[in-house]
């Protein structure tokens, strides 16, 4: 444990100097999400975090990093959270896998809803212009038929909300797929979540 906990910290430091080797050495961190021991995967998770801006997640690496968001640990969840809202994913698949898996396991661990709804006001933020071509299915808009407006209070529909929302701010092109309610919903969101 404590050689792969150092041999984590080492390559850590080494790629927050130099991009090269974080992006060379992303696939060792990323292998170490797979751990059995949790303090392992948590430095693993924070040297991610630590080195978010020089490296880019493709799909394969985002498989095994959304997998560990079902382990048991709260910490290990919370951890990922952060580092899926400081890192950025390589194309709109990427993104439509990762907002997938949060949405299913936030209907798991009902008790992540605050470090989810911050995670995906980051990552809304960062990928604006891959959140644009999934808006219309993330808030159900048909093009033909008049939905039902969704129940502002579900956590899915508000993370969502969050997500195309914070991605709204930098792609104003989204504005005009917003429907009446969702704008409403805005303003109750703005008004009970600072």
């Amino acid at each position: 444990m404590e050689v792969r906990t150092a041999a984590v910290e080492a390559v850590c430091q080494l790629s927050m100097e130099n991009q090269v080797f974080a992006i060379t050495s992303l696939d060792f961190l990323v292998d170490m999400f797979n751990d059995e021991i949790e303090d392992v995967r948590l430095r693993a998770i924070d040297s991610l975090t630590r080195i978010s801006h020089h490296i880019v997640l493709r799909e394969d690496q985002l498989e095994i990093i959304l997998g560990a968001l079902e382990d048991y640990s709260m910490d290990v969840r919370e951890g990922l959270h952060r580092m899926l809202g400081s890192c950025t994913v390589a194309s709109k698949t990427c993104l439509e896998m990762c907002i997938d898996k949060i949405l299913e396991n936030l209907k798991r661990y009902p008790q992540d809803k605050r470090s989810t709804f911050r995670c995906v006001q980051q990552i809304g933020s960062k990928h604006a212009t891959l959140v644009l071509p999934l808006t219309t299915r993330l808030l159900a808009v048909h093009p033909f038929f008049d939905m039902p407006e969704p129940d502002v209070e579900d956590p899915s529909y508000m993370c969502v909300l969050i997500l195309v929302l914070n991605a709204a701010q930098h792609c104003t092109t989204m504005l005009p797929l917003f429907e009446e309610h969702t704008v409403k919903h805005y303003t109750y969101l703005r008004d009970t979540m600072p």
